[in-house]
């Protein structure tokens, strides 16, 4: 009996690492957040129309981020809101996925030390991320991909910050700034 598995998906190396893996132990369903035009959301599609991933968008409402962010601060307050803000596309692939395993690229690619942490503590798996403070080398990365056949030509795309690939950052900022305030401010007038 297959396993459904649900992928936050960005269409960046680390997560085609863990579709490429996690294909083999299940049916694999990548959700990627992202606002229109959004990086994560071109190079996600162009990885399922490449490599036949089964791919679906997930498209973030600005209230619904900042419902999301302030959840996930108030959960650990420690974390800074850029920090919040990468966590908040996997947030949502979790709640809308309630009952299924969710896996992440996370811990592939380097993150804060309070964003590692945090992710340490939700239900979300991220093979890639361990106690250890660091994300493994590049180079090694790399050599995974090529192991797993994902052609070249994905590993050659720019790193993006979740909050920035899924186009959630720069929404918030504009906003904020159609409403003549900071995203700080926003966040503050979520009820």
């Amino acid at each position: 009996m297959s396993k459904d598995i649900v992928l936050a998906f960005s269409g960046g190396l680390a997560s085609l690492i863990v579709a490429a893996l996690a294909r083999k132990r299940g049916e694999l369903r990548g959700v990627v957040v992202g606002t229109r035009n959004a990086a994560d959301a071109i190079a996600a599609f162009v990885a399922r129309d490449f490599l036949d991933y089964r791919v679906e968008a997930l498209p973030p409402a600005v209230q619904e981020v900042l419902r999301t962010v302030r959840a996930i601060r108030s959960s650990d307050p420690r974390l800074t809101v850029p920090e919040a803000l990468s966590l908040v596309p996997l947030a949502l692939v979790e709640a809308g996925a309630p009952d299924r395993l969710v896996l992440s690229g996370f811990g592939l690619s380097p993150a804060p030390a309070a964003v590692r942490r945090h992710l340490l503590g939700t239900a979300a798996l991220s093979p890639g991320l361990s106690r250890r403070t660091q994300a493994p080398p590049r180079s090694l990365v790399l050599r995974a991909a090529r192991e797993l056949a994902i052609p070249d030509g994905f590993a050659m795309a720019s790193r993006r910050i979740p909050a920035e690939g899924s186009g959630v950052g720069p929404a918030l900022r504009e906003a904020g700034h159609a409403r003549h305030t900071s995203v700080a401010r926003l966040l503050d007038r979520v009820g």
